[in-house]
């Protein structure tokens, strides 16, 4: 394969997948430990995962001079590439369904596992036969191998367009909740983006010429979706989503590129000092345990601000043990609650007043002179705050019991960020 690649190609390759390996391991690590138990956070981390494992096996099939061991990570290679596309449409439907998923999403989903958990079993059972186009390649009795290797391409780019298709469904009804419109539309960028990756890398020419194009894109991919997890399920205002998406990109990336300076600055002291041990890697261990806090201090000063306030602000956090780089205000969680439950009991509107009758937070135009409006008192601790006034529903039907006591679960959720 080096040899049809060309150096550059080669290189460009592993570079690609060494990077997309990094990143896929820090999100997903990140994920597991920080937003394990947030809707779509088990299945990014399973995506996380698959990438991993199949960036990492390309790499030392490539790497090999084992003839035995590039036979057993193609194998490997193969069997996660073909759960991807079931991966990310898990993921897709996590993000865009809110509540249950419908017949035809859930049927969907569950024909994508099967089709290609399938097809990674018979890469595993069967790693003499290529489910590729071009020859050699599996065939089946009457079916000409191009014509399989078609079939299996069209069904994963098919399996991808279901997930753009469904995040595109679920904008057309976010309303005006920005932080969701903003959540969707990264996941949508993150989709579109990966299934290009994907078909690139798929399909025959450029996967063949140059897979390091469709690898990059993947790992493009892999960072837009560290933002649509991150705020999946969070009452996040759109600037504190926006500051979070910033730091794991510029983070995530920075390790990557620190990772790879190690790596090749290892390989020069090898080449020139002929020695064996790992010199740069100890070096830099110890730089950065010294310089890993002052640094990332540093980043959260750029993105949070650095006036006297703000420091004063992150040092509090800090002695209370809160993640600072996605702390809000407590008033800046206010309007991104009232615009979810709005979008949610697809209600006219909702508002929060203080004890004063003033408008902390508004969403939409609830009336306040309707009898299907419901207005409820924000108590804290037995102390009443301020109130809270959802406006009708969009169907005109009146609120059901269970529905007022989700309402009230809410409205204590109101009061607490009002009283802070």
């Amino acid at each position: 394969m080096a040899g049809q690649l060309g150096i550059g190609g080669a290189q460009l390759e592993i570079v690609a997948h060494g990077l997309t390996a990094v990143l896929a391991t820090w999100l997903g690590l990140m994920v597991l430990t920080r937003s394990g138990r947030a809707a779509g956070a088990r299945s990014f981390v399973l995506l996380a995962a698959l990438l991993t494992a199949w960036s990492l096996a390309i790499m030392v099939e490539r790497l090999t001079s084992d003839a035995s061991v590039a036979a057993a990570l193609r194998s490997a290679e193969d069997f996660a590439a073909f759960l991807l596309p079931a991966a990310v449409l898990h993921v897709a439907l996590n993000l865009a369904v809110e509540g249950r998923r419908s017949g035809s999403q859930q049927a969907a989903l569950l024909a994508s596992y099967a089709l290609c958990a399938a097809m990674a079993v018979a890469a595993v059972l069967f790693p003499d036969q290529r489910f590729a186009v071009t020859p050699p390649h599996f065939e089946l009795p009457g079916v000409p191998g191009a014509v399989f290797g078609w079939a299996w391409i069209a069904a994963r780019i098919l399996i991808f367009g279901g997930a753009l298709y469904w995040i595109a469904q679920s904008l057309r009804v976010a309303g005006g909740d920005v932080g969701r419109r903003r959540q969707l539309y990264a996941a949508l960028a993150t989709v579109f983006v990966g299934t290009l990756g994907g078909a690139l890398r798929i399909l025959p020419g450029v996967a063949d010429s140059d897979p390091w194009i469709g690898v990059s894109l993947v790992t493009l991919a892999m960072v837009l979706a560290a933002y649509a997890v991150f705020a999946q399920g969070l009452f996040l205002a759109p600037e504190v989503a926006g500051r979070a998406f910033a730091y794991t990109v510029l983070l995530g990336l920075g390790v990557s590129l620190f990772i790879g300076l190690i790596i090749g600055l290892e390989r020069v002291t090898h080449e020139v000092l002929r020695v064996d041990l790992p010199v740069v890697t100890a070096l830099a261990l110890v730089v950065t345990i010294a310089l890993l806090g002052p640094a990332t201090e540093r980043l959260r000063d750029v993105l949070r601000g650095r006036s006297p306030r703000d420091r004063a602000y992150d040092r509090l956090l800090h002695a209370m043990g809160e993640e600072v780089i996605t702390a809000q205000r407590p008033e800046g969680a206010v309007e991104p609650a009232l615009a979810r439950l709005t979008r949610i009991f697809q209600l006219s509107g909702a508002a929060v007043m203080d004890r004063d009758e003033r408008v902390v937070g508004s969403s939409g135009r609830p009336a306040t002179e309707d009898p299907l409006a419901l207005r409820l008192p924000l108590q804290h601790r037995d102390r009443e705050v301020g109130s809270v006034q959802f406006g009708r529903k969009r169907n005109g039907l009146p609120f059901t019991p269970n529905e007022i006591e989700l309402l009230k679960l809410a409205a204590g959720y109101l009061a607490s960020a009002l009283q802070l």
